[in-house]
């Protein structure tokens, strides 16, 4: 068997077959390695190369779920016919089991649109696929089509997720298709449109931050940042630490929907409504979380790093500033620039410009 650890997971990967010949030995080596060697992490076993199991097998992984006492054990990537045995032995009710993920072949799919964590194709029957970067792991996936569940829940407008499928060696999702485009995609064709997006847009995203979320229904992105804070304390001199955290401490707590992670290239177009794609990052908490992330990849970042927003958006930063100021001052019904609202969107844009500071650098120093 081959064990893999990756952060806090410990991955075992079991043979082509076990059966009364290996049961045993099969046995006291995973107890050896999930029980003694490595008690603090939580064990996934890989069936992927498992053809079959024999009832011996299936006393063994029982004997071992006896021992582990932190819950279900995880069986990932189980084949057609050893999940039938699972199945019908009950097996499947007393372990987290996950079927091999089926392969969609993306080959001659045109490209609809490429976001910071992956690239999304049209699929035949009226499907799309988000095919994910190759760094992006099973369970980033698996949070993301949870969330986007979750959120469809709320009576956020997202397409409806159906599976978890491999694209090569990479993850995908595979959506309902929409029948429109990216707003990066867009204003890229029309940039002459800047200002009547902006103002669609601005509407759209007031609308959505008056979605009321249930706390425990979707998580606080205030927790997010504190979380974030409590594993950059000892990492940050105790002035910096304390004033990022009285910067988090000073947001309202409200329960308004907030998507975490708002750029362009996540919001489509259709002819009678807008879209949000990427949903992992979402939950709720006060609406300048959305407008920092908004502000961060269309202004922020192409300043600290010129060309970022035709990398990552295939808009030029430019056109990108243009659709913040108009952006801004719909969302803030200025439609009117006289000086009091001039003022009222640049000490927006100061305030989010310190939290797109704040998160930079916490994410910063818990990545070094």
């Amino acid at each position: 068997m081959e064990r893999v650890v990756k952060g806090d997971k410990l991955i075992i990967t079991l043979p082509e077959r076990i059966n009364e010949t290996n049961a045993a030995q099969i046995k006291d080596e995973l107890l050896d390695l999930i029980v003694k060697q490595y008690p603090e992490k939580t064990p996934e076993l890989d069936l992927t190369d498992l053809k079959y199991i024999s009832s011996s097998g299936l006393r063994s992984f029982l004997s071992v779920q006896k021992k582990y006492n932190k819950g279900k054990l995880t069986l990932r990537n189980v084949n057609k016919d050893v999940y039938s045995i699972l199945e019908m032995t009950g097996f499947d009710d007393i372990f987290n089991v996950s079927k091999t993920l089926k392969q969609v072949n993306i080959e001659g799919c045109d490209l609809i649109s490429i976001s910071i964590n992956g690239r999304l194709f049209s699929l035949k029957g009226g499907m799309m696929v988000k095919v994910f970067n190759s760094d992006i792991t099973l369970d980033q996936v698996e949070q993301e089509i949870k969330m986007s569940q979750k959120a469809i829940a709320c009576g956020v407008p997202t397409p409806i997720s159906f599976s978890i499928v491999k694209c090569g060696e990479c993850f995908g999702i595979v959506f309902e298709e929409i029948p429109g485009e990216s707003l990066a995609s867009i204003l890229l064709k029309n940039p002459g449109k800047v200002v009547s997006y902006a103002k669609r847009f601005a509407l759209f995203l007031k609308e959505l931050h008056e979605i009321s979320i249930t706390p425990g229904t979707l998580p606080s992105i205030k927790d997010r940042y504190r979380n974030w804070l409590d594993q950059a304390k000892n990492l940050l001199p105790e002035n910096e630490w304390g004033q990022l955290n009285a910067l988090v401490e000073a947001m309202p707590d409200l329960d308004t929907f907030v998507h975490g992670d708002l750029s362009l290239s996540n919001v489509y177009v259709t002819d009678d409504e807008m879209m949000l794609t990427d949903m992992s990052s979402c939950g709720y908490g006060h609406p300048t979380f959305d407008l920092q992330a908004l502000y961060a990849s269309l202004v922020a970042i192409e300043i600290d790093n010129p060309g970022y927003c035709i990398t990552t958006l295939g808009v030029g930063g430019k056109t990108c500033r243009s659709f913040w100021k108009a952006f801004a001052k719909f969302y803030m019904n200025s439609d009117d620039i006289n000086e009091s609202n001039f003022k009222k969107i640049a000490t927006m844009n100061q305030l989010l410009e310190r939290y797109y500071i704040l998160k930079e650098r916490l994410l910063d120093t818990l990545h070094q």
